[in-house]
């Protein structure tokens, strides 16, 4: 039996759009929090922001073990367990990334201090850390390009899982991919 909507090839198209464009839209907005929160650790550069990567970091490698997890019950032979593992890679991957960024992040904050120490304790700068201002600089900007590229690699993985949980959730009932 035919519903109303596949009866009519413009209503289908109209369906069609108005989910692309809301994808569209979800993926434009979480972009935009990411930079927000990227650029948010890179201005304060001063301040201890580990716990915003350290989230982003267990959410991620949670999700990469629900992939491997969710890979191991799929069929062997099916293409669906493949797609499955890559996207497990995918955001086992981007989870190293940003819990590298972590780490770099956290050094911006140590160095200055351990540096004004040592430079105060042999009595060479008494101010101590402001010749390392550059330096500090250089590795935010590197930390703020590492989380980026690590949450684009995690979203990769995510949306390849998305799509293939779509796709077995629309087929339920299929004998074919039962």
């Amino acid at each position: 039996m035919k519903t109303n909507v596949d009866r009519h090839p413009i209503k289908r198209l109209l369906l069609i759009c108005k989910a692309r464009l809301r994808l569209w839209l979800l993926s434009v907005l979480g972009w935009l929090f990411v930079l927000y929160i990227s650029a948010t650790m890179l201005l304060k550069y001063d301040t201890d922001t580990t716990d915003i990567s350290g989230a982003i970091f267990v959410v991620v490698a949670i999700l990469a073990g629900l992939a491997f997890t969710y890979a191991g019950v799929l069929p062997d032979d099916g293409r669906d367990r493949a797609d499955v593992i890559y996207a497990g890679e995918r955001l086992c991957q981007g989870a190293m990334i940003v819990l590298a960024a972590s780490l770099l992040k956290y050094g911006t904050i140590v160095i200055p201090t351990q540096f004004a120490a040592l430079s105060t304790w042999i009595d060479a700068h008494p101010g101590g850390g402001r010749e390392l201002d550059p330096l500090v600089l250089v590795l935010q900007v590197t930390q703020f390009l590492i989380f980026v590229s690590g949450v684009y690699v995690a979203q990769l993985g995510y949306k390849t899982l998305g799509r293939v949980v779509a796709l077995r959730t629309s087929r339920k009932g299929s004998e074919e991919h039962s």
